[in-house]
């Protein structure tokens, strides 16, 4: 039995009638066509698509009379209603759904779950299939074929989604994105998946330039100097010229003010500086993860339609090899 198109498979099944004791003229052997063409044949799984048979006459090296033999040839079609309702149908559902893994959003946790529940349902399949066919089989049956190339397909959807994830969060560990990435991915593969909003977006600005425009202008920032209209104002202040006492104490006075002030725009300085580094390093973070992420959006993107393409050319290059589907 040849097991290569199952199910979708044709089987030739030849049998032949003849006797051992007797020979013809004792038992003579003939076929009555009209006879079969009366009866309907009906073998359940099968439908039976042509029944032929022929008379044959063979002489024994014992005895000088003929003994005559019929030959029957059944040529057999499996129907595959069942084994498309209960096995690929179900299959191929799921292999559709696969692709749709690289719709859900990264923060769920839920991609390599989805990946997995449905690479074990089939295999689950795949041990159906193996129960109906014999062990003995030269060939690999074509819908094992089939459940086969779907596994390998899902494990590498499984794959592919632990470098997306990998890709997403990649930005908390304070690393760019280089620059041949961000052209490749960001621009080039966000056109060519009808992504034009990201791939405008970064063809004319990059995230970054932010946060170094904003760094300079920290950096610029100088807190330490005095204001010089503060100094101004205190040289130029006229003491009185009527009392010598009264000029001095006022000159104390306002040097004890200008330390004051100058402690406390000091403090004032730290503190600034503090927040500045702060906002610095909050806002390269969130460049950087934005970045990140849009690079695993527009990746998701792709691997969809490649995974979706890639299905498409497996499904049609294994099923167009049964004879009749």
């Amino acid at each position: 039995m040849d097991m290569a198109y199952f199910p979708f498979d044709d089987q030739t099944c030849m049998m032949e009638f003849g006797s051992w004791s007797y020979h013809g003229l004792h038992l003579n052997l003939f076929n009555d066509s009209y006879v079969l063409d009366d009866i309907a044949l009906d073998f359940g799984e099968w439908d039976v698509l042509e029944l032929t048979w022929h008379r044959k006459i063979t002489y024994r090296e014992c005895c000088d009379e003929p003994f005559p033999t019929l030959a029957l040839k059944f040529h057999l079609r499996r129907r595959i209603l069942y084994y498309f309702i209960n096995l690929l149908l179900p299959c191929m559902v799921l292999l559709a759904v696969n692709p749709l893994v690289f719709l859900l959003p990264a923060g769920t946790g839920e991609r390599i779950g989805f990946c997995m529940t449905i690479q074990l349902s089939v295999v689950v399949f795949l041990q159906v299939v193996s129960e109906h066919t014999p062990q003995t089989a030269d060939s690999i049956p074509l819908i094992e074929q089939f459940f086969t190339a779907t596994i390998f397909l899902v494990g590498s959807t499984v794959m592919t989604n632990i470098f997306l994830l990998y890709i997403h969060y990649k930005g908390m560990l304070h690393i760019p994105v280089p620059g041949w990435m961000r052209t490749l991915v960001l621009i080039h593969l966000a056109r060519l998946t009808g992504m034009t909003g990201t791939a405008q977006t970064f063809s004319k600005i990059s995230p970054m330039d932010y946060v170094e425009d904003l760094i300079i202008e920290n950096m610029d920032t100088d807190f330490d100097s005095r204001p010089p209209s503060m100094m101004s104002g205190l040289h130029s202040a006229k003491p009185p010229t009527t009392a010598l006492e009264k000029d001095d104490f006022l000159h104390h006075k306002v040097d004890l003010l200008y330390r004051k002030l100058a402690d406390t725009t000091r403090s004032i300085d730290a503190k600034v500086r503090t927040m500045s580094r702060q906002m610095t390093r909050q806002s390269t973070q969130y460049f950087l993860t934005f970045e990140w992420r849009c690079v695993g959006l527009v990746l998701d993107r792709f691997l969809m339609y490649m995974t979706i393409l890639v299905t498409i050319i497996i499904s049609v290059a294994i099923f167009t090899q049964a004879p009749h589907f």
